[in-house]
C-alpha cells in the first residue's frame, strides 16, 4: 500500500511540475496586463512603456485583466485548498484511496482550468495589441527571462513555453 501511495504522490507531483512553467509565464502575463500603475520594483507600466500603447489599448488591457482577476483568484484558492486536503489525507494513518483519487482528479482539473485561463488571457492580449506590439512584448519577456525558457531563468525542459 505504501508503494501505491508513493506512486500516486509522484504522479501528482509530476503533473504539477510539468504544468508549472506555463503557469509561471501566464501568472506574470496577468500581472503585466495593467499599464501605468506601479507594482513591484519595475511597475507594471514599465513592461509596456516601450510598446507605444494607445489609451484605448491601455484601458482595454486593464478592463480585461480586472474582469479575469476574480476568476483566476477563485481557481487559485480552490487549488490551494485541494492541495491542503490532499496533504492532510496522505498524512493520515489510514489511507482512503478513493478520497485521494478524487482530490488528485480535482487538482488536475483546477490546474487545467488555470492553464486555460492563462492561455485565454494571452490570446486576449494578442487581440488588443498589434502584431508588432505583441512581438515586442514577447521579445521583452524573453529578455527578462534571460533567454532561459521560463521566468526564473532556468529551463526545466518541460516544453510548455508560450
Amino acid at each position: 500500500m505504501k508503494t501505491l501511495m508513493k506512486r500516486l504522490v509522484a504522479v501528482t507531483a509530476a503533473v504539477v511540475i510539468a504544468l508549472s512553467p506555463a503557469l509561471v509565464y501566464a501568472e506574470h502575463a496577468d500581472e503585466q496586463c495593467e499599464t501605468g500603475d506601479k507594482a513591484g520594483k519595475e511597475g507594471r507600466g514599465g513592461f509596456y512603456k516601450d510598446l507605444g500603447l494607445t489609451p484605448q489599448q491601455t484601458s482595454e488591457l486593464k478592463a480585461r485583466r480586472e474582469a479575469n482577476a476574480g476568476k483566476a483568484k477563485e481557481v487559485r484558492e480552490q487549488l490551494k485548498a485541494k492541495r491542503a486536503e490532499l496533504k492532510a489525507e496522505i498524512e493520515r494513518p489510514t489511507v482512503d484511496r478513493a478520497r485521494i483519487t478524487a482530490l488528485t482528479t480535482d487538482i488536475k482539473s483546477l490546474t487545467g482550468q488555470m492553464i486555460d485561463q492563462k492561455v485565454d488571457n494571452i490570446l486576449a492580449m494578442k487581440e488588443v495589441l498589434t502584431p508588432e506590439q505583441f512581438a515586442k512584448m514577447q521579445a521583452k519577456k524573453h529578455d527578462k527571462k534571460g533567454g532561459k525558457g521560463n521566468w526564473k531563468g532556468k529551463d526545466k525542459g518541460h516544453g510548455m513555453e508560450f
